[in-house]
């Protein structure tokens, strides 16, 4: 059991840090340094960028994960395991933990290959967030737009 749990750990820090990349692959960083990226021979040269990483495991329903980072006053967020989601609820802790970080903005990457993206997309518009742009001031030094589509909020 100890192995599974320690194996679980292991594979949500590595959603997590390649995330972390993902996000921010067009921060300055040099192609060779790209490379390297999600190896266990050399540490993500990303994370050294973020203030800090998390994850975020349903109490409910282990396969509802969220991944992320902060970021100069941002909480930027990767959902995942939809399905049994109560989105209103999930909003709200997601914009208290911002908060407790004293956040300024929320931004949550959706997978644009999610069948569904409509769904989703339209459930956070309804609570209030917009979409980020490329371009926009709240997805200022963000990267990802090609994989995902991006909502936020500023608090």
């Amino acid at each position: 059991m100890r192995g599974r749990l320690a194996e679980t750990e292991t594979r949500k820090e590595t959603w997590t840090t390649a995330f972390v990349a993902e996000v921010l692959v067009g921060s300055g960083l040099k192609k060779e340094d790209k490379t390297n990226i999600g190896t266990s021979s050399s540490p993500n040269p990303f994370l050294s960028q973020v203030d800090a990483t998390l994850t975020i495991t349903s109490q409910r329903e282990q396969q509802n994960v969220w991944s992320g980072f902060l970021k100069d006053g941002r909480l930027i967020l990767r959902g995942g395991g939809w399905d049994d989601v109560d989105m209103r609820e999930s909003i709200v802790a997601v914009l208290e933990l911002a908060e407790t970080f004293a956040c300024t903005d929320v931004i949550i990457y959706l997978p644009r290959n999610d069948p569904d993206i409509t769904r989703l997309v339209h459930d956070f518009l309804y609570i209030g967030f917009e979409p980020v742009m490329p371009g926009m001031p709240l997805g200022a030094g963000l990267g990802g737009e090609a994989k995902y589509v991006r909502v936020g909020m500023e608090l």
